[in-house]
């Protein structure tokens, strides 16, 4: 059964029937830190999952018939399944003070965004977990145990490009058989996505040079940004883009 995307409303934070997005504690993998950098395996080596982008013909075929059926929501990407286990995938490497560092790559060429979907999602004390995309400049996390639902399930936003670079920072005294993190879907981003072209690396610049940009700071071109009173800090900051899964 294919599934689609449907959105409303403005950014921060995403809930979906499947799986629910929550706050990240902040921070940058341990993999930026010079300290461990020198000991990893290169960018080029860590393994990698590639999936086929979806049909843009048939995603474009399908905006009316959504239209119509979901009361007027905007179509804005496509969900491919996937089968991503923690346990099953990806690379390990424990540095000297005990600190493992573990690593993947997904890609779906061609794609402006992608996004992740757990039906497992289960992180011990002492697990830090990290998205980036290509070029280092978008970075989601740190997600913690604070992130585990009753369910199980879980989501995280969008990622600019068709790379997620994944990292989980385990602390030496954590039990890896405990974690639990399964990817059931990927979302593929067609739409809604112009507020991430920031993170792109721009021409001519140089990686090492290029500072880190932690979302949001803007809606798209086609939302308006929040013009609270001064008093509203707060509410202007809860604002709420909601995403929701439909199957087609």
């Amino acid at each position: 059964m294919k599934r689609t995307l449907l959105s409303v409303g403005l950014f921060i934070c995403i809930g979906v029937s499947i799986a629910k997005a929550q706050v990240s504690e902040g921070g940058l993998p341990a993999a930026t830190d010079p300290a461990y950098t020198a000991h990893l395996i290169s960018p080029q080596s860590i393994p990698q999952i590639s999936f086929q982008s979806p049909d843009a013909h048939s995603s474009l075929m399908q905006d009316s018939v959504n239209y119509a059926l979901h009361n007027g929501l905007l179509r804005i990407g496509t969900l491919i399944n996937s089968d991503i286990d923690f346990k099953n995938i990806g690379t390990i490497t424990t540095m000297s003070d005990g600190l493992k560092i573990w690593q993947l790559r997904i890609s779906v060429p061609n794609s402006r965004a992608l996004g992740l979907y757990y039906d497992e999602f289960h992180l011990p004390q002492g697990v830090k977990y990290f998205l980036t995309n290509s070029t280092g400049k978008q970075v989601l996390g740190a997600y913690t145990t604070n992130n585990n639902a009753d369910d199980g399930s879980f989501a995280t936003e969008k990622v600019q490009g068709g790379i997620i670079n994944l990292e989980m920072d385990i602390a030496s005294n954590v039990d890896i058989n405990t974690i639990k993190l399964h990817i059931n879907y990927i979302a593929v981003f067609d739409k809604s996505t112009a507020y991430l072209n920031q993170y792109a690396l721009e021409s001519g610049s140089n990686l090492k040079t290029t500072s880190v940009i932690m979302p949001y700071d803007s809606s798209s071109p086609c939302e308006v940004n929040a013009a609270c009173a001064s008093g509203f800090t707060n509410q202007k900051n809860a604002t709420v883009h909601i995403e929701y899964l439909y199957p087609v």
